[in-house]
């Protein structure tokens, strides 16, 4: 069993770190109506992505395209 991505802190408010495994080449944030919200290009193990302006709710974030998880905004 390898190791799993890590997303935190969650909920967040202004910053959000992901740290993967492998290399992450890409990020997507949507909201629950499939909004996208944020999507960046990385090529990093750990990134940091700015939250601030986004409004307060429940997002997916998408690493690489395939990797889904669910992220509070408060």
């Amino acid at each position: 069993m390898g190791k799993k991505t890590e997303i935190y802190p969650n909920p967040a408010t202004s910053q959000l770190t992901i740290k993967a495994p492998g290399i992450i080449s890409n990020i997507a944030i949507t909201d629950l109506l499939g909004k996208t919200a944020y999507n960046h290009q990385f090529n990093a193990k750990k990134v940091e992505v700015d939250i601030s302006a986004l409004p307060p709710g429940v997002y997916f974030i998408k690493i690489n395209g395939s990797n889904v998880s669910k992220f509070v905004k408060e």
